[in-house]
């Protein structure tokens, strides 16, 4: 396994990917916007053959970093890649000069909650009613990490 920077070569893999994982995942217009942004940077974890099994996509500004979408392809789920991605690009990121990163992810999606406690984020606010439509509204949780000293 290694740690790749993702190129817009690599925008259909990620479409097909986020497809497969998100209820509603990046258009290929998003994507293809996303990777053009000056301020868009992203990872993936690959196998010997190339292929994408974990991703990040974030987008950093001065010296702090949001992330927009993480993924692990099903058959790679539960085997600790995204979390070895969260801190492979917090290592990464940390040399780049950022100091905190940041990331919202639904109330509900306690999975994900538990997989970003693990990795060192910590709750640091929360967005009334942000997922969803009504009825079914549901709060964002905000989490962040500081990257100083993780080395």
């Amino acid at each position: 396994m290694s740690l790749i920077t993702l190129a817009p070569a690599h925008e259909a893999a990620i479409a097909d990917l986020d497809a497969s994982l998100f209820e509603r995942p990046f258009t290929a217009d998003a994507l293809a916007s996303l990777f053009a942004s000056p301020a868009f940077t992203g990872y993936a974890l690959v196998d010997e053959a190339g292929d994408i099994m974990s991703y990040i996509l974030m987008n950093q500004v001065l010296d702090e970093a949001e992330i927009l979408s993480l993924g692990t392809a099903r058959a790679e789920q539960a085997k600790g890649h995204a979390c070895q991605l969260l801190n492979d690009t917090c290592a990464v990121l940390l040399e780049r000069g950022v100091c905190r990163i940041y990331l919202d992810v639904a109330e509900a999606n306690r999975p994900a909650r538990a997989l970003y406690a693990r990795c060192g984020f910590v709750e640091s606010g929360r967005r009334l009613g942000y997922y969803g439509t009504a009825p079914h509204r549901q709060d964002a949780i905000i989490m962040s990490k500081a990257l100083k000293g993780i080395r």
